[in-house]
């Protein structure tokens, strides 16, 4: 596991490592949930001539929001796995996340990356996930936002994820009320496991 040295209260500078003379065409953002790496990947690439990839879409966490690369990446990927679909995860069996979280990963980098394209590969994952060899040469970026700030950065998200829920008619009134705290409790469990 990658030391990350994430601080409980206090934000520290963010680690850039083997940045100096390597051509790699791959950059690795991770950091535990909350910690900002979409929004650096995303001012990254405004920046330059980066494609970002989320680590998330495999899992089905972001597929409401995915680009047209992430959605051809899945496609392909799809039809080399054509056992993996998104019901794995909901049955908490950590052997197929452990699983498909590094084919994923391996088919970006070995099988779909081709030289002409740079890409930023973001996720929490890369901290307990990915096999260290896997990444150790990689250009990578932790985020070492503190513990208290990611909590409640996460706190707002999965709250705007509830509100919209409501507003499309997904949950009532009542859901949304009976949600917030079991989803807060819910959050912070999952985000002490990640701190630790």
């Amino acid at each position: 596991m990658i030391k990350n040295g994430v601080s409980i209260l206090k934000s520290k500078k963010d680690l850039y490592l083997n940045f100096k003379n390597n051509n790699d065409n791959c950059i690795i953002i991770t950091g535990i949930p909350g910690s900002g790496k979409s929004t650096l990947a995303d001012k990254m690439i405004q920046k330059s001539d980066y494609y970002k990839i989320s680590l998330d879409i495999v899992l089905g966490y972001e597929h409401g929001k995915i680009t047209e690369l992430e959605k051809e990446l899945l496609n392909k990927f799809k039809k080399k796995y054509p056992e993996w679909n998104y019901n794995l995860f909901n049955q908490k069996n950590y052997n197929d996340f452990y699983k498909y979280i590094n084919l994923f990963y391996n088919f970006i980098t070995k099988e779909y990356i081709v030289k002409n394209i740079n890409l930023i590969l973001e996720g929490s994952y890369f901290l307990n996930y990915i096999n260290i060899n896997e990444i150790l040469n990689k250009k990578i970026i932790i985020k070492r936002t503190s513990y208290v700030t990611s909590c409640f950065r996460r706190y707002k998200r999965t709250i705007r994820f509830l509100r919209k829920e409501l507003e499309i008619g997904n949950i009532t009134k009542l859901e949304y009320k009976k949600n917030i705290l079991p989803t807060i409790k819910q959050s912070t469990i999952k985000q002490l496991k990640w701190y630790k």
